[in-house]
């Protein structure tokens, strides 16, 4: 098959133009995961700065998922509970039977009829849905901060690796927001995915969603149907974006979850200053701070610009954020197809 912007040959699996950058033709869908998972329960010298942000204490309530929570959102309220703790963690019903014990509250956000509610860029209400926020911990408690995009309706998100590179047993938790406050709604435990082979060069990770968090009063913070039926919010966007590679001076933003902004879903906006930085990516005067790591550049048409990554700067310079842009993301989806394969397989 070959581009449409550019006619560059493409393959088929490719979700970005190698040539471009912009969306190949093709969707990409992964298959569906078994659902077995709940049996097993500053100076003159540039400076570059990850910007994942580390929180070095440790959690502070004695209590790892309600400090989880916390970091999330503090005021997250649960969307419905189980009814029947004792079966919680048994073997000996099915996978069906279980999921009836899930009772959930008539508060889910609808993704019906949202099209085209924002102002910044097209259909951004449901743009903004798909943008995650990531807290990730190490096997010292610490807690690392990130954002991420998810891309398929099933809940694999794409993020940074320095995001979710240091999780420990505990693992990740990510949380979608509602678009019109920007404050998370839906928690859930996932699962770090990266390129184990080290083909792939660039800091780029996948997250696999897995299960709703459930605290210890038995209190659900997440939807299992939208696991059984692939039924999350993801990035997508028009056939036009096909034809509108990404321009020297185009106006792009940035969204994600920098940790100054309080919990919440956070837009900035600036131009592509430069298509070409020391690293071969895109370079930005959109603010990137630290949290923005493994979010979204998108331009005014809705249209992917990459992966916010870094922030450039020098002295007082004001900073330039970096963004790795769609050739690269595609030369991680192609390094990673083994492992993902892999990780199917063994659910």
């Amino acid at each position: 098959m070959f581009c449409k912007s550019c006619g560059n040959p493409t393959n088929v699996n490719s979700k970005f133009c190698g040539k471009c950058g912009v969306s190949a033709l093709a969707d990409k869908t992964i298959g569906k995961r078994d659902f077995d998972w709940w049996k097993t329960g500053g100076g003159i010298v540039i400076l570059i700065i990850i910007i994942a942000s580390i929180a070095f204490s440790s959690w502070g309530s004695g209590d790892p998922i309600l400090d989880a929570l916390h970091e999330l959102e503090p005021d997250i309220q649960p969307v419905g509970y189980f009814d029947d703790p004792e079966l919680y963690g048994s073997e000996d019903i099915s996978t069906e039977e279980w999921i009836s014990h899930f009772q959930y509250y008539d508060t889910e956000y609808s993704s019906e009829g949202v099209y085209n509610g924002g102002t910044l860029f097209i259909n951004q209400r449901n743009v903004l849905r798909s943008v995650v926020k990531i807290i990730c911990f190490d096997s010292d408690e610490n807690i690392s901060f990130g954002s991420g995009l998810n891309d398929d309706e099933a809940g694999y998100i794409l993020t940074n690796l320095h995001v979710v590179a240091d999780a420990g047993n505990v693992g990740c938790m990510v949380g979608f927001p509602n678009p019109d406050t920007g404050l998370i709604v839906e928690a859930y435990w996932a699962t770090p995915i990266a390129d184990d082979d080290g083909e792939n060069i660039h800091d780029l990770a996948y997250l696999s969603v897995e299960e709703p968090v459930v605290d210890d009063d038995f209190k659900v913070y997440g939807y299992v149907n939208k696991i059984t039926d692939d039924s999350f919010p993801y990035f997508e966007q028009s056939d036009f974006c096909y034809y509108s590679p990404i321009n020297l001076g185009d106006k792009i933003f940035i969204v994600g979850y920098p940790y100054q902004s309080g919990y919440a879903l956070t837009i900035t906006d600036g131009l592509v200053s430069s298509l070409y930085s020391t690293s071969g990516y895109i370079v930005t005067s959109a603010k990137i701070v630290s949290g923005n790591s493994g979010g979204l550049a998108i331009d005014e048409n809705g249209c992917y610009v990459g992966v916010p990554t870094a922030v450039y700067g020098g002295g007082e310079d004001e900073f330039l954020g970096e963004i790795i842009d769609g050739e690269f993301v595609d030369e991680f989806y192609d390094s990673i197809e083994d492992e993902l394969d892999e990780y199917i397989s063994s659910l």
